[in-house]
């Protein structure tokens, strides 16, 4: 044969190679990362306002939330957070696993969406939960109200951000400790499992410095 015979063939074995195989060679070289990170201060914990325009009100809150980047060099397609596992600590810190507990979707920063994606270099920013003044609390949120068992009293609470409002488990936290798990999902990378100790005395303050002395959050390992 000749050498345009030759160039021919391998053209063609080769074009042939890209279009079944194409989309796994790029995903050798193209993949997303998610790197999750989580720290008491803005802003990933910080004090904000809920507007109620129909009422005048501007009534403070604080928010605590983690990051996901992508720091890849793909789109990270379809993520979610989970709230998996609830652990409530006894008066000698032995923490409990609430086995009734069923999974529950976090909501991220930004239209409290249950799902985002994250092109490279992005971050998204993943609600843990809030804890809003009493006086919201008592007009808005007493209704949704759902006290780990146990536990019930007037005080204030920390309200998880997901989703949907549960029907038969724990809406919120009052003061006491707590662990919880959440599971990081994604279309194209493999689950991340988190883990938050959340400590909280019920106690209220307006400025970020004091109310952070009152709750502490902190990522920690699986409790044994």
């Amino acid at each position: 044969m000749q050498t345009s015979d030759w160039i021919l063939i391998i053209t063609t074995l080769f074009l042939g190679v890209i279009a079944i195989f194409g989309d796994r060679i790029k995903q050798l070289f193209y993949q997303p990362k998610a790197n999750i990170t989580f720290n008491e201060i803005a802003p990933y914990c910080q004090k904000t306002s809920y507007r109620i325009p129909d009422l005048h009100l501007n009534l403070p809150v604080f928010f605590f939330r983690f990051i996901v980047e992508n720091t890849g060099n793909a789109k990270l397609n379809n993520c979610e957070a989970i709230l998996e596992q609830l652990w409530i600590c006894d008066a000698s810190g032995k923490p409990n696993q609430l086995t009734s507990w069923t999974d529950i979707t976090l909501v991220w920063a930004g239209g409290r969406r249950p799902i985002i994606s994250l092109d490279p270099h992005r971050k998204g920013y993943c609600n843990l939960g809030h804890i809003a003044s009493e006086f919201y609390q008592e007009k808005f949120e007493k209704q949704k109200t759902i006290d780990v068992p146990g536990k019930d009293d007037g005080g204030l609470r920390f309200f998880f951000e997901t989703n949907e409002i549960p029907n038969s488990q724990p809406s919120c936290l009052l003061p006491g400790k707590y662990a919880v798990k959440v599971i990081l999902y994604s279309e194209n990378i493999n689950p991340i499992e988190l883990w938050f100790e959340i400590a909280w005395t019920g106690k209220w303050h307006d400025s970020e410095t004091e109310m952070f002395s009152e709750i502490t959050i902190n990522q920690i390992k699986a409790p044994e």
